[in-house]
């Protein structure tokens, strides 16, 4: 899409200056301290020097990973850390998650759970995190084969697409958005290859919910769109929502 021109580097790297050392300790604290000093200084390399290694050490990996799980507005209770915490929490959040996203080592069946998590806290930043997100997900459409990965990522676009509203982008784009994520060929969460009847196992993403907010969006922008359009928006929520 034009509006989001392609971009791998424009979302870490307006990140990195917005994250501070009490961010960085929070993701290299996330499992209960262990090894959090070793962790904050691999952190502060990845942040300062912009440098993510090839692969990740197992202990990086799974701060990382808890970091990314992590609810700011529902912070863990005593006697556990609480985690990343409001406004600062979504841009703690959305750097790991950006940072597991660029990490070519990243399992597969992470990329829809980082997409999700993405949306959700660049929702929370605003419109520059939402325009830096849509064109790294451009650009990671280019280089990603696998069917379901391709669906996730549209996904994205299509979410930030609504959410600009009328800012250089039509109904006719969206359409065309929306047609691409319901095609068969964008995997087993295609609608012409969806059976309610005897639906595919869901992804860990939408097991727990990590859609919804998109889902809710998705929803409420059918109401306020064209009847064809509607509908379309209406398929693709019903694809990545829990219930």
């Amino acid at each position: 899409m034009k509006a989001f021109p392609a971009s791998e580097d424009r979302l870490f790297e307006s990140l990195r200056p917005a994250v501070d050392n009490d961010m960085l300790k929070d993701i290299a604290m996330a499992d209960n301290g262990h090894q959090w000093e070793e962790m904050y200084e691999q952190l502060r390399i990845i942040r300062d020097r912009g440098e993510i290694p090839d692969r990740f050490d197992w202990q990086l990996d799974e701060v990382l990973c808890l970091t990314r799980w992590s609810d700011p507005d529902k912070p863990n209770p005593p006697p556990f850390r609480s985690g990343p915490m409001g406004p600062k929490g979504f841009v703690t959040r959305l750097f790991v998650c950006t940072v597991l996203m660029r990490q070519e080592q990243t399992p597969r069946e992470d990329w829809d759970s980082n997409v999700a998590i993405s949306l959700a806290s660049a929702a929370r930043i605003g419109p520059d995190a939402d325009d830096a997100l849509a064109r790294f997900l451009t650009y990671r459409l280019r280089q990603i084969t696998n069917p379901d990965d391709r669906f996730y990522a549209r996904l994205g676009i299509l979410t930030i697409a609504l959410r600009r509203g009328n800012q250089g982008i039509t109904e006719s784009d969206l359409e065309t958005l929306a047609d691409q994520l319901l095609d068969a060929d964008t995997g087993s969460r295609g609608a012409t290859s969806f059976d309610p009847e005897f639906p595919p196992p869901a992804d860990f993403s939408i097991e727990q919910g990590f859609w919804e907010p998109t889902v809710a969006q998705l929803r409420d922008h059918a109401l306020r769109v064209n009847p064809k359009l509607g509908e379309k928006l209406q398929l693709c929520a019903l694809l990545v929502a829990r219930d």
